[in-house]
């Protein structure tokens, strides 16, 4: 009987707990195979996940140059490509693990339990030292609010734009643990319709529906109309593996291409017929990000690769710390160095991205050293 495929990744195993793997002869018929390595691990997902952190910052911090609110915006993609990885990680392990989607909300509950913390104690921070404290008793008193926290999954806070993707990946854990449940996923495939269309309807063609609730004119991304449907998209992709990992690279990094040109094409037809009301999600990002995961899922890399072993933790690292190190950076700036904050405003994203990059490699290193040491015997 074939071993179950699994994949290395923050979802499924422990940093420690990865089995140790003999790396394969490196050869142009290997790279050409579909994406796992002899042992049975998609191990490309973890190389992803590490190479998509730069885009995540740079989304949220600003990219420099006449075009970097366009390379901003193009950024997006990369969200979206996670949650593809998470669909594709349940789908490929739930058989071997039927509690994973119970254990997954609850790990889910535990990450964004520390997020909200983080950003509690920053926009109080923040609040304070400008004097607007006052302003959260009425922040709190409005309906547009909650609407933003609870269902749009965005803050009318300062500082806590990076929210929305981690409470939308909880709400979307919970959604499918039910489906699981009452044996609703066997027909996911509607819901990944129905999600898709809401996603489409209410995003960048909102403008074309004429969509208005509560003087929003559309919908950003929360779970029903970003991490569900792409979710499902990704247990879509692990049913159909064995047909898509068999096309060539160039199909992939054509289509990434493709992805590009489809989304600057949406905005320019969008702009130029007066209906472009929002710009955080495009077909076009969906398309870069599924090629993009097609991509690296059908390539085999060796255990002792740098990405694939640290990929499944930095990403999260990293995730958690961008926030409040970019948002202190900024601040900093602000108050005793105008040149900086200069630089910040132009060169946010990278600077964020390799300064949490830093602290996450000391933070590992410190953990290293304060592991208990086996004694031999």
């Amino acid at each position: 009987m074939e071993e179950k495929e699994k994949i290395i990744s923050s979802e499924t195993l422990p940093e420690d707990q990865v089995p140790e793997t003999v790396a394969p002869e490196s050869n142009e018929q290997d790279n050409e195979a579909p994406g796992i390595a002899p042992d049975g691990y998609y191990r490309g997902a973890n190389v992803l996940k590490f190479l998509l952190m730069p885009f995540v910052c740079i989304a949220s911090f600003g990219f420099p140059g006449p075009f970097g609110d366009i390379v901003s915006r193009f950024c997006l993609f990369a969200p979206i490509a996670f949650y593809i990885l998470c669909g594709f990680t349940l789908a490929a392990n739930e058989e071997e693990e039927p509690g994973i989607y119970g254990r997954m909300i609850g790990r889910t509950v535990k990450q964004f339990a520390v997020i909200f913390m983080i950003l509690i104690v920053m926009n109080l921070f923040l609040m304070w030292l400008t004097g607007s404290l006052g302003s959260i008793s009425s922040l709190l008193h409005s309906r547009r609010s909650w609407f933003n926290i609870v269902v749009l999954c965005t803050w009318p806070f300062p500082i806590g734009e990076t929210i929305w993707f981690i409470q939308s990946l909880l709400y979307a854990r919970i959604i499918l643990f039910i489906m699981d449940r009452i044996g609703l996923m066997r027909h996911y495939k509607i819901v990944l319709i129905v999600t898709a269309l809401l996603t489409v309807l209410l995003g960048e063609f909102a403008g074309i529906i004429r969509f208005h609730f509560l003087g929003y004119y559309y919908i950003p991304g929360n779970a029903i109309t970003r991490a569900l449907p792409y979710m499902l998209f990704g247990r879509l992709l692990y049913e159909k593996r064995d047909s898509l990992f068999k096309r060539s690279f160039w199909f992939y990094r054509a289509g990434f291409i493709v992805g590009i040109l489809a989304a600057l094409g949406e905005m320019f037809l969008l702009a130029a017929t007066g209906l472009l009301i929002y710009t955080g999600h495009m077909i076009g990002f969906g398309v870069m990000a599924f090629s993009a995961c097609c991509l690296f899922l059908k390539k085999t890399y060796p255990e002792e690769n740098f990405l694939v072993m640290h990929g499944r933790t930095y990403p999260w690292r990293i995730y958690v710390l961008s926030q409040p190190v970019g948002n202190l950076l900024v601040l900093w700036g602000a108050i005793s160095s105008p040149a900086f904050y200069g630089v910040m405003r132009t060169w946010g994203g990278i600077i964020v991205y390799i300064v949490c990059l830093g602290i996450a490699f000391r933070t590992r290193y410190i953990l290293h050293l304060l592991r208990p040491v086996p004694v031999m015997q």
